[in-house]
């Protein structure tokens, strides 16, 4: 692929991933069915740009994208930008990594790991109200282990129908 191509279909996914993480203002959906929805989306985004755009595109939507949940006030700190950054940015290597392997599944796992870990540092350290702290923990924990697993499931599935696998 062409440079040029890279950077087009880098912009396109990007953009879809801005537009999906919008969804919460256009679509009046209860807050935990929206986290999965809009999680996996993000997470297939990801993955998509990953695996036709290569690793600096992934980097880049993997810092940009909670950057603009914090400005989009779906973060309670900006503290979380760089825990939800960083954990992103394992996801994308360990998927890029074990692509054609079974192993691919310790992408979400590895994932949802590290943001819980860093994510209840941060609670620790915040004196968040409890009620937040333990929905912080889970969307951060288990929402991310799922929304990051069924995001693999569905970019095994349709990869080959949105991109043509020849050089077109």
């Amino acid at each position: 692929m062409t440079d040029t191509r890279i950077v087009a279909q880098g912009a396109l996914l990007l953009a879809v991933a801005l537009c999906i993480q919008s969804l919460r203002f256009i679509l009046p959906l209860p807050p935990l069915v929206s986290m999965f929805i809009i999680g996996t989306g993000i997470n297939l985004m990801l993955l998509l740009l990953v695996h036709r755009v290569g690793m600096k595109g992934a980097v880049l939507a993997s810092v940009a994208l909670p950057v603009t949940a914090f400005f989009q006030g779906q973060l309670p700190l900006f503290v979380f930008c760089p825990a939800i950054a960083v954990a992103n940015i394992i996801f994308v290597i360990i998927a890029s990594r074990y692509q054609r392997q079974i192993k691919v599944w310790l992408a979400p796992c590895c994932k949802a790991g590290a943001l819980y870990l860093m994510s209840w540092g941060i609670v620790s350290i915040a004196d968040l109200p409890p009620q937040m702290t333990h929905t912080i923990l889970f969307m951060m924990g288990f929402g991310q282990l799922v929304t990051a697993s069924i995001a693999i499931f569905l970019e095994k599935k349709i990869e080959n129908r949105i991109f043509c696998q020849k050089n077109c």
